[in-house]
């Protein structure tokens, strides 16, 4: 049980990690449109 709730804490962790380049990402491509625009 205890392996498994370390596994899905990983899981989470990777998906965070993701979300959060994914939006820095966003931002980031938003300010280089609104430089372009």
């Amino acid at each position: 049980m205890y392996e498994v709730f370390i596994i899905v804490i990983k899981d989470f962790s990777s998906v965070y990690l993701f979300y959060i380049n994914f939006d820095l990402a966003l931002s980031s491509s938003a300010e280089w449109i609104g430089t372009a625009a």
